[in-house]
């Protein structure tokens, strides 16, 4: 009976100090937490100061990835963040941590701010954005473009639009990204064409030498996304707008050029990429004469929302 009281007071005691163990790791992680946050409040407002020395009333977006940027000179214990400023030098700061959005609000005073973004989009999902302004927009007013989302991502800070149109009608491959460039000058966002990595991630299948047919995801296209029949059609947004007659294909809209498509960013030897009116993704002849240019570009969560 002795030998059976001497046992539990063993276990007792472990389990004491096992408990004891466990509250102290809790306590040195809530403190090295509390300690991290406080870093990072810290080197927030030195940047924002730092930002608001050197702007020179003009949007401008700075952004921090993986506690690196090319723009921002100290980021500190700052990891992932973007700053962006307007034509009054007003900063606004996107971090993906609530407790830092409550201090912005507070002691920064930012014009607005975001926590992490929880909001997922669908695919296709239509945002009225000017990219001049950087702004969200009424789809009637000056400036306003029609976008749709893609592959968007719960952790990421930025929505990914594609245009619902051409920008350029028709242009040879060689000179498509001169002339996005040139096209886009004043978006304050970075526009591209859109890529085979863009597709590999929608579709969920690897773009090879064979066309692929966006809602069948095979050389062949579903019988009901196809001429006769687009019920089940999923992707018309990734094509609209790119024929006298996409809608016979499952698109949303027909154009009212006489054009077949848009270039990809990707080519094999002297052919490149397009996504064609009847909704896939085909490899062409570069020089081909009758593909446009489209605008892929990335847009704050705090503007897209």
């Amino acid at each position: 009976m002795k030998k059976k009281n001497k046992v539990g007071l063993v276990v007792g005691i472990i389990l004491i100090i096992c408990a004891l163990i466990f509250l102290g790791v809790i306590i040195v992680f809530n403190m090295n937490a509390k300690k991290d946050e406080e870093n990072v409040k810290e080197d927030i407002k030195k940047i924002v100061a730092d930002i608001k020395k050197s702007c020179n009333k003009e949007y401008k977006r700075y952004i921090i990835k993986n506690g690196k940027s090319d723009t921002v000179s100290d980021v500190y214990s700052v990891k992932n963040a973007i700053f962006e400023t307007d034509t009054e030098c007003n900063v606004t700061y996107f971090y993906t941590h609530e407790l830092i959005t409550n201090f912005i609000k507070k002691e920064v005073k930012m014009e607005s701010s975001s926590d992490t973004f929880t909001s997922l989009k669908d695919n296709g999902e239509v945002i009225y954005y000017n990219p001049v302004t950087n702004k969200t927009c009424s789809k009637d007013s000056d400036g306003c473009l029609k976008w749709y989302v893609f592959n968007d991502k719960d952790d990421a800070l930025t929505s990914t639009l594609i245009l619902d149109h051409n920008i350029k009608d028709t242009a040879k491959y060689e000179v498509a990204e001169s002339l996005l460039k040139d096209l886009t000058k004043d978006y304050v966002v970075e526009a591209r064409l859109l890529n085979l990595d863009d597709l590999k991630t929608l579709l969920g299948k690897t773009v090879k030498k064979e066309d692929i047919f966006f809602d069948s995801k095979l050389a062949k296209p579903l019988k009901s996304c196809y001429k006769g029949d687009t019920s089940n059609c999923k992707y018309g947004w990734l094509y609209d707008n790119t024929a006298l007659n996409c809608k016979d294909y499952g698109c949303l809209n027909n154009t009212g050029k006489d054009i077949n498509g848009y270039w990809l960013s990707d080519t094999d030897g002297d052919k490149a990429y397009r996504v064609y009116k009847d909704g896939r993704v085909t490899l062409t002849s570069a020089i081909e004469g009758s593909t446009g240019i489209r605008p892929v570009i990335e847009v704050a969560k705090s503007i897209s929302k």
